[in-house]
């Protein structure tokens, strides 16, 4: 090296490019057949959901009082 030179401190890197995997062959999926039955009809679903009505009239009378009760304090307060 001559005098006053700076060593070389670089280092030459090889990147070896990776091997691709070998691809695999996946197997076609089955098809197996489901068994369905028939769609229930409306007076075989019907008991299950004979709450609904009284629930919803519960939540209309809840939210109409809820609305008279802001409307009173807009007037009150306001």
């Amino acid at each position: 090296m001559p005098a006053g030179a700076t060593p070389d401190t670089s280092t030459e890197f090889t990147a070896e490019t990776p091997a691709m995997p070998a691809t695999v062959a996946t197997p076609e999926p089955q098809i197996t057949s489901k068994v369905t039955r028939p769609a229930p009809t409306a007076q075989q679903e019907a008991p299950r959901y004979q709450y609904v009505i009284a629930d919803l009239r519960k939540i209309s009378l809840i939210a109409g009082a809820m609305t008279i009760i802001l409307i009173v304090l807009v007037f009150v307060l306001g």
